[in-house]
């Protein structure tokens, strides 16, 4: 009977070691306790091919021939691509971003943090009814960067390219083409009518708050979802918002903006820096009282400011302050945009005659 026993235990040993699954499960290292692989998580052991323009890579179930880098951060780097299968028949933006625990990977670049950015696109590419001003995720992949790094990794994310530039680009070249076209054009009479140069100021004005109100009116529908139980952004800048605008050789409008506002294509990019909508307005890690302002200062709000300089404590003390903190922190960047986008596209000057004539009356 003891002879047995003895005989079943090395059996039971020699099919131990002779499993494959065994086998894999033993040579993989230990993924860290913050990685738990769920559904929509693709994960390879075999190092992924670096990006060259011209080249095909794989990401996922999805495979892409490379054309160019089109963004480079501190965290990630962008290029664009082509799909090599369908439906993705048009140009696509692939993000490739170091996650983790590992040489030359920033401490809040977490694995988590990778994993959340791709759920709020998914999220958002699920919506149903009106169309979000948003990449839409298409596949992604997790690849393990080595056994001397087992917490460190490497994800790509393949989502749809929206057209255009960030508008902070698409400013400054408005804005530089209206200053070069009005040095090559014939100076003005300084006796031409006051009324016509005011109604140039005044249309300069209305073209750029146009374009200011288009902004808004397409990107309002995308916030209010993404702020609706999925998300905060926390980044939103001139730089995470991309503007798309045919090219009018011909044109000719009083300023910088274009005169027809509604050829304008808006849209919201970069969720790195989200957060859980849920855990944002709960209680303890995650929500706005633990986690610290993140994002360009330049499009903080007085609430962001009081949070940052005073606190959590701060803000409570004040019920409309930890209202507009909580949860208009997307929007009041979003307005601070606006107002960026008429400062620098109005860009015609009031008559000094005008002007002399309102400041006397005040």
């Amino acid at each position: 009977m003891q002879q047995q026993q003895q005989q079943q235990q090395q059996q039971q040993q020699q099919q131990q070691h002779s499993s494959p699954t065994r086998r894999s499960v033993t040579k993989r290292q230990p993924l860290p306790q913050q990685f738990s692989p769920g559904a929509i998580t693709h994960l390879s052991d075999a190092q992924p091919r670096p990006f060259m323009p011209n080249e095909l890579v794989n990401v996922g179930r999805h495979q892409f021939l490379l054309t160019e880098a089109i963004g480079e951060g501190a965290y990630a780097c962008v290029w664009s691509a082509t799909s090599m299968g369908v439906p993705w028949n048009d140009e696509v933006a692939i993000k490739e971003m170091r996650c983790g625990q590992g040489p030359g990977i920033l401490p809040d670049a977490t694995v988590q943090r990778a994993r959340f950015e791709i759920q709020v696109m998914q999220k958002l590419s699920e919506t149903e009814g009106e169309e979000m001003c948003a990449p839409r995720l298409i596949d992604h992949q997790f690849w393990q960067l080595g056994p001397t790094t087992p917490g460190a990794f490497l994800c790509r994310v393949a989502m749809t390219r929206r057209r255009g530039v960030s508008l902070i680009s698409w400013l400054e070249e408005r804005v530089s083409r209206f200053w070069q076209q009005s040095t090559s054009r014939s100076p003005r009479n300084s006796s031409s009518d006051s009324q016509s140069r005011l109604n140039t100021y005044c249309t300069s004005y209305l073209h750029a708050t146009r374009a200011a109100r288009a902004m808004l009116v397409q990107l309002s529908p995308t916030f209010r979802r993404l702020n609706d139980g999925i998300a905060f952004h926390r980044d939103v800048n001139a730089r995470n918002l991309l503007v798309f605008l045919p090219d009018m050789p011909d044109e000719e409008a009083p300023g910088a903006a274009p005169a027809n506002d509604s050829l304008l294509e808006f849209s919201l990019v970069d969720f790195g820096s989200s957060t859980d909508a849920r855990a944002w307005l709960g209680i303890g890690q995650g929500s706005w009282a633990a986690e610290n302002p993140t994002g360009d200062a330049r499009y903080w709000g007085p609430a962001s400011w009081a949070r940052f300089l005073g606190g959590a404590d701060c803000v409570a003390r004040d019920p409309a302050l930890a209202r507009q903190y909580s949860r208009r922190l997307d929007v009041f960047a979003l307005a601070a945009c606006s107002a960026e986008v008429i400062a620098k596209l109005h860009t015609a000057e009031c008559p000094q005659e005008v002007a002399a004539a309102v400041t006397s009356q005040s």
